[in-house]
Order: structure tokens, then C-alpha cells, then sequence
């Protein structure tokens, strides 16, 4: 695997340039997000951002460590970057300029729990539905959600291929469900609504979209650990399991933000099986690393001494 998937590595680029000397802040200026402190923090009635939070302080002793430790933290799905005061969030915006969003692994029962039993029934490469797939909420841009614009918005998806036309060649697309703003015209979109379908059922396909909502797509840890390919188009947001490191036709079939060339990458997926598989096998592969508990917790722990080392309030 490639070198920039190693500890040091993966520690600096979740960390960036923000933590590399002891900065005092003033803690007044909250700017969106909540203080965990660690001297008096419970375990009781927190959200699941602070409870993976108090997890790896408690697994790792660093209330012992660090007892008057503060970690600065976003408790929700929000991608913007901080700016101005080093903070633990679970998804950024993917840039190269300086900034303070610190990625941690935060809200993990919902992206990481049960990856490693969730595919116990997926078949063969070769035994799936010659056909692509996509299921999903009326999140992210578009759908008169009030977010930042993106280049990609499932509602460009589903009024593209969301229709007879389309399944007919291989695209079975549609919503799963309609919420946030979208429930304000929801007449508008309940033609595109298609029956839900369970894990099992998605994984009878051969190709799986995933596509962004509010911060990272939910399914592509999943579908990765698949025997399905993974179709998206290239990543905006990136969380702990960098998806800005993933590589087109190494790891998934790159789609247009439009998702105007998507009918052609199924054709050239038909017609490349053997590389198909050579994907599937990348994806697994890359999805190990993250797989790897004592690891994975070597790594946020080192994240979150360099934090708190650097990082003071008054």
C-alpha cells in the first residue's frame, strides 16, 4: 500500500500545520462546536461525537494525562472549515490551503461499526446484476437545502436517471426517502422515490453509486468491502477514511459531477471484468488498514496528545 496510508503520514495529514506548537486560545470564541473537558467529563447522555471522543481519552488514560486537557470539537455533519482555532471534526471540505479542522474518528457506529461481518452474504463479482445501483436520502446540496453549492447534488442524480428509460439500461436510481428541506415540496419528489432496498438487496449488483449528502457518503466504506464496484464521482469530503487518497480506477470507477458519463463507465465496466475485479481487490485492501483496531487507536490517540499538547483555553 501506498506510503501516504502509513502512521506518521496519516497523523500529519489529519493533524495539518495547526498543531505543530503550544497556541493559547480564548475559549469564549465557540464558532460552532462544543469543549469537552477533561476533568469533567460523564458518560451519560452525550452525542455520538463525544462519546467516541470520551472512548479514546478513557481507552488511552488521557484524563490522567492531560487533566485539565480541553478538546474543542464539532458535534455535527458540518464540512466547513475552521479557520481560526484548532477543532476536532469528523468531515472537511478537501483543500490545500491552511486551516484548523482536525480530523478525528468521530460518530462511528453509523460509518464504521460492523464492516467486517456487514457482507457475510455477498456473492461473486460475476454472479451479480449486470446493472448499477443507487438508494439515498434528500441530503446534501440541492433539494433546496441550505448548505454550501457543491459541483455534485443527488438531485442532479435522480432527475437525471431516476426513470424507466434509464433502468431499462442498467441504472436503477432513486430516492429512499424524503427529509430535511426537500419535505417542503415533497410532491415535487415522491416520483422519484423507489422502493427501499437492504444491504443484501444493493449488493446483488455489480456497480454501486455512492454520492456525498451533507458530508462523506455513508455506503462507501461498505460498498468497498463489496464484491461490487465502486462508482462516484471524485470525493469533496473527506473524513478519517480519506477518501481524498482514493485513486480512480485503482480504487472506484470515477463519475462526472454531472453523472453525464455515467452510462459509458458501466459499458466500460462490461466490457473490463478482469479489471473490475482488480478494483474490488484495491478497495478491500485499502478498507484493511482502517480495519485494524489497536492501530487505528495508536493513531487517535497520537491526534489527540498532539491536540492537547498545543492546544490551551483560557
Amino acid at each position: 500500500m501506498k506510503n501516504y496510508l502509513n502512521n506518521s503520514d496519516r497523523i500529519h495529514y489529519y493533524c495539518g500545520d495547526s498543531l505543530t506548537r503550544p497556541v493559547c486560545y480564548n475559549k469564549n470564541f465557540v464558532e460552532d462546536t462544543s469543549f469537552l473537558f477533561l476533568n469533567a467529563f460523564k458518560n451519560d447522555n452525550n452525542n455520538s461525537y463525544e462519546k467516541d471522543l470520551i472512548h479514546f481519552i478513557k481507552k488511552n488514560k488521557l484524563e490522567v494525562k492531560f487533566t485539565d486537557g480541553v478538546l474543542k470539537y464539532c458535534p455535527r455533519d458540518r464540512v466547513e472549515l475552521f479557520t481560526k482555532i484548532p477543532t476536532l471534526v469528523k468531515s472537511r471540505v478537501i483543500s490545500e490551503d491552511d486551516h484548523c479542522s482536525i480530523l478525528v474518528k468521530m460518530n462511528t457506529t453509523r460509518h464504521f461499526q460492523n464492516l467486517k461481518t456487514l457482507l457475510k452474504k455477498d456473492v461473486p463479482f460475476h454472479e451479480k446484476k449486470n446493472a448499477l445501483v443507487w438508494r439515498g436520502a434528500t441530503t446534501g446540496y440541492g433539494f433546496g437545502n441550505h448548505i454550501p453549492k457543491r459541483s455534485v447534488s443527488r438531485e442532479t442524480l435522480v432527475k437525471k436517471y431516476c426513470n424507466e428509460a434509464s433502468f431499462k439500461k442498467g441504472m436503477n436510481v432513486g430516492l429512499s426517502k424524503i427529509i430535511q428541506e426537500a419535505k417542503k415540496k415533497e410532491k415535487e419528489y415522491q416520483k422519484f422515490l423507489r422502493p427501499t432496498m437492504t444491504l443484501d438487496e444493493l449488493v446483488q449488483y455489480k456497480y454501486i453509486l455512492s454520492v456525498e449528502g451533507n458530508d462523506v457518503a455513508t455506503n462507501t466504506k461498505w460498498i468497498m468491502c463489496s464484491n461490487s464496484v465502486l462508482f462516484m464521482p471524485k470525493p469533496q469530503i473527506e473524513s478519517w477514511f480519506l477518501e481524498s487518497k482514493l485513486v480512480p480506477f485503482v480504487h472506484y470507477i470515477p463519475v462526472n459531477d454531472d453523472f453525464s458519463n455515467l452510462e459509458g463507465q458501466i459499458k466500460w465496466c462490461n466490457e473490463n471484468p478482469k479489471k473490475c475485479k482488480e478494483i474490488i481487490k484495491n478497495a478491500k485492501d485499502y478498507v484493511k488498514i482502517f480495519l485494524n483496531e489497536k492501530n487505528e487507536n495508536k493513531i487517535m490517540k497520537s491526534v489527540l496528545e498532539l491536540y492537547l499538547k498545543n492546544v490551551q483555553f483560557v
